[in-house]
């Protein structure tokens, strides 16, 4: 079976202008952390190439709001307003607080052991000494 594949470059240089003329422009870019703005002509969705997850909360002038996984899941899609809007995204990894609890609960546990096991062989020698 042959397959061929052709890409119409006018085509994508009109796309490519599109796009362009509403970039996102960011201001902080930082692990975990991302916000800008973009100006839209009407109602449309930014589009991210940051995979989806969960993990990201996600306000569009400082309104929450629910992204939409595009490309299964490959890329995020931000719906916007018309005009300017200022977006805010910070990542949290699922299960970041539930595993900082338990690591703290599980060191709190050793310490305690440690403790005790000390005491106990503190105690008798201090004892045997009387």
């Amino acid at each position: 079976v042959c397959v061929f594949a052709y890409l119409d470059l006018d085509e994508l240089a009109d796309i490519v202008d599109r796009l362009a003329e509403h970039p996102f422009v960011p201001s902080v870019f930082s692990d975990g952390h991302v916000e800008g703005t973009v100006s839209v002509t009407e109602g449309q969705v930014l589009l991210i190439t940051t995979p989806y997850d969960t993990g990201w909360s996600i306000t569009v002038n400082g309104h929450a709001i629910d992204a939409q996984p595009v490309s299964g899941g490959a890329l995020t899609a931000i719906p916007v307003q018309a005009g300017s809007n200022t977006i805010v995204m910070r990542f949290t990894p699922q299960g970041l607080v539930p595993g900082i609890a338990l690591s703290l609960f599980c060191c709190a546990g050793i310490t305690v052991v440690m403790v005790r096991r000390r005491h106990r062989t503190i105690v008798p020698t201090a004892a045997a000494q009387h």
